[in-house]
């Protein structure tokens, strides 16, 4: 039959369908993550360890949320990516101020505390943007995977519960 499609071929017609799924998901995600940043926005130490708490300011961690605006104005995933770094860069540097030994247990949550200050509207879509698109170093990777556990740590603070480490730098 002429004009007939075979079982592992798509239409223009699914692939507008399957697109237009992600992009109405990717939406969902972003509106999610936005309003849960808005509700975490005025509480600074929620996430971050005590001892980081105690040690910095509100403001500490201002440079690194200003950095992060860079992934609303640049135009590639590559420029993204730079926005994402360089933020790491700013906010490994208030932890290592304030602590002996750099960890996870405590620059995973800093960075989950700067999200909400970043006030960033597509923070899902730009992270996928970031790791589908982006070409990066072995190390770059590293920091976009903590980057994304980071914002997946900021999901789920409240400003109530807050964030309690458990592992072995836990004060």
């Amino acid at each position: 039959e002429e004009g007939a499609v075979g079982d592992n071929q798509l239409t223009t017609g699914d692939i507008q369908r399957t697109s237009m799924y992600w992009v109405e998901a990717a939406r969902g995600q972003d509106a999610n993550l936005l309003a849960r940043a808005e509700r975490l926005k005025h509480a600074p130490a929620v996430g971050l360890p005590s001892g980081l708490a105690v040690l910095s300011s509100s403001h500490s961690y201002a440079i690194a949320a200003q950095l992060l605006g860079g992934l609303r104005t640049a135009p590639t995933p590559q420029g993204r990516l730079r926005a994402v770094l360089r933020a790491w860069d700013a906010v490994l540097g208030v932890v290592a101020l304030c602590t002996d030994s750099l960890s996870a247990d405590d620059f995973l949550p800093a960075m989950a505390s700067v999200l909400p200050r970043a006030a960033l509207r597509r923070l899902a879509s730009d992270v996928c943007s970031v790791t589908n698109f982006s070409w990066r170093e072995d190390f770059e990777d590293m920091w976009l995977f903590h980057f994304v556990a980071s914002a997946g740590l900021m999901a789920q603070l409240s400003t109530s519960a807050g964030y309690h480490p458990s592992g072995p730098m836990a004060q």
